[in-house]
């Protein structure tokens, strides 16, 4: 259970600040740097504010632009009703969702499958495995292009069954499920499960409202409550296009490694953080024994830099970003129809069914078209849920022109 703010807290960490279009991290340990275009950078997973008493381990972070400049509507929702107690963690919305499944569809959607678990997870790393393969045998610049793309894609696949793992949903017992997660999904990409779950739950369970756990992660808002301007959208085609070209630059990929200790150190047990420190350790000393220290930089690094960090970023802006203003549940979120290259190369593993996954969170995702089939049954959800019909409809919502 996270500790509750202390009014004595101490920090590892010194500060992290924004100026207009370079922000600094300053620890103890090192100095990060990098430059941005237009209202701050793209915080992808590697801040998050974390606040313990004095006597345990204190990380603190601080993340906000100097000043403020342009106010924009925010999706608010109204959760009147089965409010969650703060001392008691769930991944259910504190709301309510105009329109339900009955309990007996919802527990057989809901049933986890190890088999399907474990074949998600052996699909995405043969897929590695042979596009690395294919590159080493038939070099050219060009398929190694292609190849860094659809690697960086297979990664975004396994930080998104991470995602399955926080709610719990690779296998039915927990241990399990978190070790296997850890091992072979988080890890490899530089995140951890404990981390991601930490304040993925909040986001679940207060949904658009000051207590979201996206906000403090990203810096969505302000503390007025108003979107951030980097998180404002529609953007202008041209502010839109300089922040994916920003991304897929490998700049934030860089802070995104460099950021590394603060995820692992951000309310963990000390022999979690050992064992993450000891796997990267063990990494290493093969790749160097075996003399591939380059083949792990070209196929895993410069993925994870580049592709990796650009899509992630761009499934999260979908995901609840350029919504229209409205209380309404419906317009938190929206769910996207890729598809199949996109699918392949931006939203692998059904993680296009957003809305449906934050109404019923303990739905696996190798159910949630079914799910998206179901609900659409509902003259309600069918009328008012956000659903876009495809990747462009989508770049159009985010990029209307602004007057």
């Amino acid at each position: 259970m996270p500790h509750a703010p202390h009014k004595n807290s101490k920090s590892l960490f010194d500060r992290i600040f924004v100026g207009n279009s370079r922000w600094f991290y300053r620890s103890s340990r090192f100095i990060a740097q990098a430059r941005v275009d237009a209202g701050g950078p793209f915080v992808l997973l590697w801040s998050i504010r974390v606040e313990a008493p004095t006597k345990g381990l204190g990380l603190r972070r601080m993340f906000a632009p100097e000043t403020i400049s342009e106010r924009s509507p925010m999706t608010t929702i109204d959760t009147p009703t089965r409010l969650s107690p703060p001392s008691r963690q769930t991944d259910e919305f504190a709301g309510e969702w105009p329109d339900r499944i009955s309990p007996a569809r919802l527990r057989e959607l809901s049933k986890i499958s190890p088999w399907r678990t474990g074949q998600g997870i052996a699909i995405e790393w043969l897929g590695i495995a042979a596009a690395i393969w294919l590159s080493l045998n038939f070099w050219h610049p060009a398929l190694y292009l292609v190849v860094v793309a659809f690697i960086g894609a297979r990664q975004h696949a396994l930080a998104i069954l991470n995602h399955e793992a926080t709610h719990y949903r690779l296998v039915r017992n927990r241990f399990w499920n978190d070790a296997i997660s850890n091992l072979l999904l988080a890890w490899p990409v530089l995140i951890s499960v404990e981390w991601f779950r930490k304040f993925h739950w909040p986001h679940h369970s207060h949904l658009g409202t000051e207590r979201d756990g996206n906000r403090p992660v990203y810096r969505t808002h302000t503390p007025d409550g108003d979107l951030t301007p980097f998180w404002t959208f529609p953007k202008t085609p041209a502010k839109f296009a300089a922040v994916m070209l920003f991304d897929l630059s490998g700049a934030m990929g860089l802070v995104y490694l460099a950021m590394l200790p603060v995820r692992m150190w951000t309310s963990r047990a000390p022999l979690a953080v050992a064992c993450q420190i000891a796997y990267y350790i063990a990494i290493a000393t093969a790749a160097f024994s075996l003399g591939i220290e380059k083949e792990v930089f070209l196929y895993w690094i410069v993925p994870l830099c580049t592709w990796y960090v650009t899509i992630n970023h761009l499934r999260i802006i979908a995901e609840h970003s350029g919504l229209p203003e409205s209380n309404d549940a419906y317009a938190s979120t929206r769910t996207t129809m890729p598809n199949l290259l996109e699918r392949i190369f931006i939203l692998p593993k059904h993680v296009n069914y957003h809305l449906e996954h934050h109404i019923y969170p303990s739905v696996p995702y190798y159910h949630l078209p079914q799910l998206h089939t179901e609900l659409m049954t509902q003259p309600g959800y069918a009328h008012r849920a956000h659903i876009t019909p495809s990747l462009t409809s989508l770049l159009q919502e985010l990029t209307r022109s602004q007057s």
